[in-house]
């Protein structure tokens, strides 16, 4: 959404601008030049999985950033949430002789781009790097596995928040020209004046988000509880929006049971952005329970412009958007006991809960309106280009590589798959027992990709093994698994595996995605071409 605004508020003031977006997601258009091309993973739906399919959709993207840089004549390159895409279409963009701007609103990067795919393929393999010379007119196009790219030095990186920032300098993640950008808002959208006087009768506290374990709703649920039973605070009344996770529905529904007679809990599930705004508008206090490490919360920006208290814990951008505890209250992660006395100091001080409030609504009319958001983008921008216009000392330009035919690449993809079918074959699966869980997963999912099913089973089946007390060994080894058998239409033991998958992970939303064609009897697009390849 971020994205949008920024691209319509530049707009508005001359600047021509063209956006490359996946092809799998729609959203909001920004029409004209708006190109969907790119095969981002979010889903759904999903990119197809055989591994010749998507080394295509790798290449692909590549030949569509360059080519875009191109035809359009760039000034500047904007990659907008870095972290979220392939590390090939960074790379590609630092290719062109053009200045380049990144943007990082989640943690992803922090440990070397663990949730890249192709990144994660290649790191399957004993050498992550001899497919080069088997392949070298791909080797030029496609990254091979690096904890970070090696970003031109005039380039900019910008953070969604200063703990952002801070988080991966802490990783060992720096570079020479950073920065932190905050993401705006339409502050008139949810304005609402302030309650500056104590509310009388029932207190109303709103959560808006995903309804999951990592999001701390359980947390608040506890803390509900906990002030439910005081005299002194009176009756409560939570309201939670957002779509409930899985099985999580019945743990959160065992919670909700056990709370007292004066404390309810309203399971309104997701709202558009009318009901949305009319929750905020009627509640007293946001509270933002969130274990996350996270980037800058929208949900945060949208309480304190419509006048509400806010209450969130102290993991990531919170902190920013709080002002350090200046325009609401931050509480330590996975702390009910301290979310309880944080809110029953609220409701105990509600003359500087609502001062705090005031304060923060101010912050967010002076420093995070969407005109200022692109001020802000603009000022980057030019800061950029004329680093990469100087002619001389470290900031000159640096120079566009050449770029391979396209037809000489793609004709190497059979080569470069048939070479990681010889290296699983002969190399990774003879050597499975000396294997530790990330390459037995990475093994795993390698070997599912070429359609090498046995063998996939055989790894995966031994990281489930080992992996029995990790929640993330267990729930990568249950959710390949499933896909095996949902690839040999055996659907009694996918469903096991998939809940196996959603008892530790109720959120996964691919697991989701596939329970649901489960329950059709149907294949999953993005697993027929896979199963096509294990045909042939």
């Amino acid at each position: 959404m971020r994205c949008a605004e920024a691209v319509a508020g530049l707009r508005d003031r001359g600047h021509e601008v063209s956006v490359l977006t996946s092809i799998y997601r729609a959203g909001p258009s920004c029409e004209p030049h708006l190109e969907r091309c790119l095969h981002f993973h979010g889903g759904p739906p999903y990119p197809p999985e055989d591994a010749e399919g998507f080394i295509r959709a790798e290449l692909a993207d590549v030949r569509s950033v360059m080519q875009a840089i191109r035809a359009f004549r760039a000034d500047l390159v904007s990659v907008w949430g870095m972290e979220f895409c392939s590390q090939n279409i960074p790379a590609a963009a630092t290719r062109g002789a053009v200045p380049c701007v990144f943007q990082i609103e989640d943690v992803w990067l922090c440990d070397g781009a663990q949730r890249d795919l192709w990144m994660n393929l290649l790191r399957a393999l004993p050498d992550p790097v001899a497919w080069q010379s088997v392949t070298p007119a791909l080797a030029r196009c496609l990254q091979a596995p690096v904890d970070r790219l090696a970003l031109p030095y005039g380039t900019t990186v910008l953070f969604a928040s200063q703990a952002m920032r801070e988080n991966y300098a802490r990783a060992g993640w720096t570079h020479p020209h950073t920065a932190v950008y905050w993401g705006g808002i339409d502050v008139r959208r949810y304005f609402h004046f302030v309650r500056s006087e104590r509310p009388r009768g029932t207190w109303k506290i709103l959560y808006v988000g995903q309804v999951t374990r990592e999001r701390g709703v359980e947390d608040l649920l506890e803390a509900v509880r906990i002030l439910g039973g005081r005299p002194s605070v009176g009756a409560i009344e939570c309201k939670v929006c957002g779509p409930v996770a899985g099985v999580f529905r019945d743990e959160l529904a065992r919670l909700a049971r056990n709370l007292p007679g004066d404390a309810t809990i309203d399971f309104a599930g997701p709202l558009g952005p009318d009901q949305l705004r009319s929750a905020y508008h009627a509640s007293h206090v946001l509270v933002h329970p969130s274990r996350l490490r996270e980037g800058l919360p929208r949900v945060i920006q949208e309480g304190l412009c419509a006048g509400l208290v806010v209450v969130a814990t102290d993991t990531g951008g919170q902190k920013d958007l709080l002002g350090q505890g200046r325009y609401g209250y931050l509480t330590r992660p996975g702390d009910p006991a301290g979310l309880a006395a944080t809110l029953a100091s609220v409701f105990a001080d509600w003359q500087e809960a609502a001062a705090r409030a005031a304060a923060g609504q101010d912050f967010m009319r002076r420093e995070f309106s969407t005109q200022r958001m692109v001020d802000r983008l603009e000022q980057f921008a030019c800061e950029t280009c004329a680093r990469h216009e100087r002619p001389n000392g470290r900031d000159a330009p640096h120079k566009a590589s050449d770029e391979v035919p396209a037809d000489r690449a793609e004709s190497e993809i059979p080569a470069l798959v048939s070479y990681l079918r010889q290296v699983l074959v002969t190399r990774i699966v003879p050597g499975a027992e000396t294997l530790g869980p990330e390459q037995l997963w990475r093994a795993g999912s390698l070997a599912k990709r070429l359609a090498c099913f046995d063998e996939a089973q055989r790894l995966l089946r031994r990281l489930r093994d080992l992996g029995r007390d990790d929640a993330a060994h267990l729930r990568r080894s249950e959710f390949h698994l499933a896909e095996l058998e949902l690839l040999r239409a055996d659907w009694q033991r996918a469903g096991e595996h998939l809940e196996r998958c959603l008892a530790v992970a109720p959120e996964h939303a691919k697991a989701i995605y596939y329970r649901q064609h489960l329950a059709e009897r149907t294949m999953p697009p993005n697993l027929e071409s896979l199963a096509r390849t294990a045909r042939r």
